[in-house]
C-alpha cells in the first residue's frame, strides 16, 4: 500500500499495530451522518457510484468525454455533468448505468489504478451474488486522493466528497483542524483513534475512525460527541490563552517599536504551541501564566531574546532598518558608518536588531560585523571623530574617496597638518578636515561644551534643501522626526526615533503649550511632525509636502507663513538643556 507522505506519517502508527485488522468510518460532526463498517467490504452503492463519477472526471479531464455532452433518459435530454451530480447522489440507478455505459468497465479499472486503489476491482456477480473487492486500507488511499489537490481539477474533488454529504462545520472546528496536517489524538474509547480533517475550500470536516474492533452506531455517536467536546475545551482554553497574552502584551509591549511582540497560539498536534518571538524579559513567567489552569498540554515554541545580545558594528557607509525582513518593508530608520547595534537574532541575509536609540528592525547582514562585548566596548572608549556636515566626500585608503553622512563615527588616529586622520571599521584610513568633524573623546565618553542654542541651529541650517525620505536618518535623505534626532546628536543629545516619543520626552522635561514662550532651538510639535524653531515664528522642519528640509513660518503675513500647521500647532519642548551623553 502506497499513502502520500504527509498521511502516511501520520497513520504509520495505527497500521504498523493495527494492520489489516483496522476498521474504518466516516462521520460528520455536524450532520452526524455516518459511513461506516466493521469489516473489510464496503457497501457496493456507494463505492462504486464514487469510483464511476472519479472515472468519468477523469476520462473527461483527458478530453475523451465532454462534460457538455447531452444524455438522453426519458425523453429529457441530460449532460454528462448532470449525469455525474445524480450518480452522486444516489437517487438515480439510470444515471448511474448511463454513465457506466459512456466510460466502460475498462476505463473504470484503469482509472482505480490510477489512483493507487490496486486491490479494488469493479465486482463481477458471483453465484448470483455481488462481491465487492476492497480493504480498509484502500478507503483510506482513496480519501487521502481526495483531499489532495492532484489527480483531478479541485473542484472536480469538491464534487466528488459530496457523497459525504458534507456541511459546514463549527466554526471552532475550522479554527482547530487543518486541512493537511490532521490532529490525532486518543478518543474515550479504548483502543480507538481518530484524524479530523478540513476539506479544502469546503470549510467542512470529515471525521475519520480507525480502530481494531468493531464500530457499532452507540460507539460512533460517543466517540464523536467526545471529540466535540475535546475541541470545545481547546477553543476555550485558546480563548483563555489569548486573553493572558493580550494583557501581557498591553504590560510589556505598549509600543512594539521598542519591545518586540509577535505571540501566537496555535493548535498542533495534540497540543497547544505559542509561537513566534518577543524580547520581552519576562517571558518564561508568562508562560507559565498561560499554562495556568489549562487542560491539555501547552508547549513553548517563542524565540525570546532578552538574553544577552551580540554586538555588531555599522561597516557601510549607511545602512536601512526596516520593520521587516525584506526589501520592500517600510524603512524604519537609518544607521550611519559606526553605529553601534544590539544583534537580537541572525540569519542568513536578515539581522534581527536593537539601535542606540532602542528601535527595533531588520537589517541586512552584510552590513554589519558582529563584534564580542569587548570590541565593542574597545569601539566606543577609543577617541572618534563624528562627522558634522549633511555629507561630505572624502579621501580614503590609498586611492579612491567615501562619502560620509553627518552622525558617521571614525577613529581617531593623529593630526596632521590641517586634516584629522582617522580609520573606518574595517580599518580604511580617511582624512577629515577640522572643519567637518568634532573629537568625541572616548575615555570620557563627554562630548564638548556645543550646547549653545546658535551652535545647534547653525548645524541644522546645514541640512537646509536635503531630500525628504520617509524614515530617512541621514543627509541622503531625512525626515522630519529623523532631522531632529540626528541634530540633537551632533551636540550629544539623545532623543527617541519618532516625533511622538521626542513630544513625550519634551512633556516629562520642560513642555512648552504657547508660541509665545519658544526660544530658538527648541522643538516645535504638530500632530505626526516635528520641527526646530528658529525664532520669530520661524522653523526648520523636513517637510513631506515640499519635498526637502525647509524653512516656514507660523506668524501670520510672514514669508513662509503655513496656515495648515499654524492652526495644529500642539506646543514645544525645550530639551537643549538635556544632560549631555556620548553617543554609542
Amino acid at each position: 500500500m502506497e499513502l502520500p507522505l504527509q498521511l502516511a506519517k501520520k497513520l504509520a502508527p495505527l497500521l504498523r499495530t493495527q494492520r489489516a485488522e483496522v476498521g474504518l468510518a466516516f462521520h460528520h460532526l455536524t450532520t452526524r451522518q455516518s459511513w461506516a463498517h466493521n469489516d473489510r467490504c464496503f457497501p457496493l452503492s456507494d463505492l462504486l457510484r464514487l469510483l464511476i463519477a472519479m472515472a468519468a472526471y477523469q476520462t473527461a479531464e483527458r478530453g475523451n468525454l465532454p462534460l457538455a455532452k447531452a444524455i438522453t433518459i426519458a425523453s429529457s435530454p441530460l449532460t454528462v455533468r448532470e449525469l455525474i451530480r445524480r450518480t452522486l447522489a444516489g437517487n438515480d440507478q439510470q444515471a448511474k448505468s448511463l454513465l457506466l455505459e459512456q466510460i466502460g468497465y475498462r476505463a473504470l479499472n484503469l482509472a482505480l489504478e490510477y489512483w493507487g486503489l490496486t486491490y479494488t476491482r469493479v465486482p463481477r456477480r458471483i453465484a448470483g451474488k455481488t462481491v465487492p473487492i476492497t480493504t480498509p486500507s484502500e478507503m483510506v488511499i482513496l480519501l487521502s486522493k481526495l483531499l489532495e489537490p492532484s489527480g483531478l481539477q479541485t473542484r472536480h474533488a469538491h464534487e466528488l466528497l459530496s457523497f459525504l454529504r458534507l456541511e459546514p462545520c463549527p466554526a471552532y472546528l475550522q479554527k482547530l483542524a487543518s486541512a493537511w496536517d490532521p490532529a490525532c489524538i486518543v478518543a474515550s474509547t479504548p483502543g480507538i483513534h481518530h484524524l479530523a480533517y478540513l476539506v479544502a475550500g469546503k470549510a467542512s470536516l470529515v471525521l475519520v475512525i480507525l480502530t481494531a474492533g468493531e464500530i457499532t452506531s452507540a460507539t460512533m455517536a460517543k466517540i464523536a460527541q467526545s471529540i466535540l467536546d475535546y475541541y470545545a475545551d481547546i477553543e476555550q482554553n485558546l480563548d483563555r490563552i489569548q486573553a493572558v497574552l493580550a494583557t501581557e502584551k498591553l504590560r510589556h509591549a505598549p509600543d512594539q517599536r521598542l519591545v518586540a511582540w509577535e505571540v501566537t497560539p496555535t493548535w498542533e498536534a495534540g497540543k497547544i504551541a505559542l509561537q513566534g518571538f518577543t524580547s520581552v524579559a519576562g517571558w518564561q513567567d508568562i508562560f507559565h501564566r498561560c499554562q495556568s489552569g489549562c487542560a491539555v498540554t501547552v508547549v513553548d515554541q517563542v524565540r525570546s531574546w532578552h538574553a544577552e545580545p551580540n554586538w555588531a558594528i555599522v561597516s557601510p557607509a549607511l545602512t536601512h532598518l526596516r520593520k521587516g525582513p525584506s526589501h520592500a518593508a517600510e524603512l524604519v530608520s537609518q544607521l550611519t558608518m559606526g553605529s553601534i547595534l544590539d544583534v537580537l537574532d541572525t540569519g542568513a541575509e536578515w539581522w534581527f536588531v536593537r539601535a542606540h536609540d532602542g528601535t527595533l528592525a531588520w537589517v541586512r547582514s552584510s552590513h554589519l560585523r558582529l563584534a564580542s562585548s569587548g570590541e565593542a566596548e574597545h569601539w566606543c572608549n577609543r577617541d572618534q571623530l563624528l562627522v558634522l556636515p549633511p555629507l561630505v566626500t572624502l579621501p580614503c585608503g590609498n586611492a579612491g574617496t567615501i562619502t560620509l553622512s553627518a552622525g558617521s563615527r571614525l577613529w581617531y588616529l593623529a593630526t596632521d597638518k590641517e586634516n584629522l586622520v582617522s580609520c573606518t571599521p574595517d580599518q580604511a584610513e580617511v582624512r577629515l578636515p577640522a572643519s567637518s568633524c568634532r573629537l568625541v573623546a572616548g575615555s570620557q565618553h563627554q562630548t564638548t561644551a556645543w550646547s549653545s542654542a546658535r551652535e545647534l541651529i547653525d548645524l541644522a541650517l546645514r541640512f537646509l534643501g536635503i531630500p525628504y525620505l520617509w524614515g530617512g536618518a541621514s543627509g541622503w535623505g531625512i525626515d522630519c522626526s529623523g532631522l531632529t534626532q540626528l541634530v540633537f546628536a551632533l551636540i550629544g543629545i539623545r532623543l527617541p526615533r519618532d516625533s511622538d516619543q521626542q513630544l513625550a520626552l519634551a512633556r516629562e522635561h520642560c513642555y512648552l503649550s504657547a508660541l509665545s514662550e519658544l526660544l530658538p532651538a527648541d522643538l516645535v510639535f504638530f500632530p505626526g511632525h516635528v520641527g526646530i524653531y528658529l525664532g520669530n515664528g520661524a522653523f526648520l522642519h523636513a517637510s513631506a509636502a515640499n519635498g526637502y528640509v525647509t524653512i516656514n513660518t507660523l506668524t501670520t503675513g510672514t514669508p513662509g507663513y503655513s496656515p495648515g500647521l499654524a492652526e495644529r500647532l500642539i506646543g514645544g519642548g525645550r530639551l537643549l538643556e538635556l544632560a549631555q551623553e556620548a553617543l554609542l
